[in-house]
């Protein structure tokens, strides 16, 4: 059992992790990242919401297929994280690009509003320029609204970063099914664990570690087992915000993962491996593409399994009452049926 095991940190938790196979460790380490999605607020790029949106899509999309590839370990899902994890990057790179581009104006922004400040208040030259003053608070507006976005930018580039570590940490975690030795697990794995002094965390881990040795499958167990600790409860309904604001059908699939993944009852691993297998120039720039192919997949699959069913139904035994039925006119037609063997042999 569990309890047998003193695994408490990094350390302890890896040599443990030694004995275990490959599988094992990343549906592991892979719950572990996931526990971190609800503390990717969008505090710091609310005053982007498009580009917070398309952040999160990534973010996403990057979770879910993390999970498909710890189900279905081939190179192609492995592409497919790849790329997921790439999307989340250029999302950090440009929200980092604009926290650093925009300060470096402003200094000349300012002492354009200056100049132009200075010269609405010279009678002379508003003589000459009658909308030197209109000029001049047109500049002042201007360098006001610059310096208030380069106070929104770094915010938003942090949000991005965050976003970004967290996608990292849950593709590493996933992709220890592709290592080629102990090592490297380890090096992947170990960035998906929570700090050491994160005691509500570890627990969840050693409660994974437990459902492990009985046998049990980790994606079909809830993420917390004994309840999410308070810093993540308050944080969860944060991280949904932009799933209720945004139009139902951009983000209803979205919420059913990220609400299966919580109670241990994952929206149906096939549906999510053609999900996570969307072409990447699909995931690029449209939440309203990406909706579109994710409902045609679910379409598609939906009719498939009614198929399946149908074809099942088909095979099932009769019903008793057929059967009883069938049974009747049999011995009522006795005389009409064909003689049996030992009625030929006499």
């Amino acid at each position: 059992m569990a309890g047998s095991v003193d695994i408490k940190d990094h350390q302890s938790l890896l040599a443990w992790l030694a004995a275990r196979s490959q599988a094992d460790i990343a549906a592991l380490a892979c719950r572990s990242a996931l526990r971190g999605l609800p503390g990717l607020d969008r505090k710091g790029d609310q005053y982007f919401p498009d580009t917070a949106a398309l952040t999160t899509l990534r973010v996403a999309r990057s979770a879910l297929t993390s999970g498909a590839v710890v189900k279905y370990p081939a190179h192609a899902m492995q592409f497919a994280s790849h790329n997921a994890l790439n999307g989340v990057h250029s999302s950090w790179r440009a929200a980092d690009r604009d926290a650093d581009e925009l300060p470096q104006y402003l200094p000349d922004i300012k002492r354009d509003a200056q100049l132009a400040a200075e010269r609405a208040a010279d009678p002379t030259y508003v003589a000459r320029n009658p909308d030197a003053v209109a000029d001049a608070a047109r500049s002042a507006e201007y360098a006001a609204a610059e310096i208030a976005d380069a106070k929104k930018y770094r915010p938003a580039a942090a949000a991005a970063e965050r976003a970004y570590n967290f996608a990292q940490n849950v593709r590493d975690a996933a992709e220890v099914v592709f290592a080629e030795d102990a090592d490297t697990v380890a090096r992947q794995a170990v960035g998906a664990f929570p700090a050491t002094n994160d005691t509500a965390s570890w627990d969840q881990v050693r409660n994974d570690i437990t459902a492990l040795l009985q046998g049990r499958d980790l994606f079909m167990l809830p993420l917390w087992h004994s309840g999410t600790p308070d810093w993540r409860a308050n944080a969860a309904p944060e991280m949904r915000v932009i799933w209720p604001d945004e139009p139902t059908d951009q983000w209803a699939f979205w919420r059913r993962w990220w609400d299966g993944v919580l109670d241990g009852q994952p929206l149906d691993r096939e549906l999510q491996k053609e999900v996570a297998l969307i072409p990447d120039q699909v995931w690029v720039n449209s939440l309203d593409k990406v909706a579109n192919e994710i409902a045609r997949i679910e379409t598609v699959f939906t009719a498939e399994a009614n198929s399946v069913q149908r074809e099942l139904d088909d095979l099932l035994p009769a019903p008793k009452t057929q059967i009883a039925a069938v049974k009747a006119a049999m011995t009522r037609n006795r005389q009409a049926l064909t003689p049996t063997f030992d009625d030929i042999e006499g």
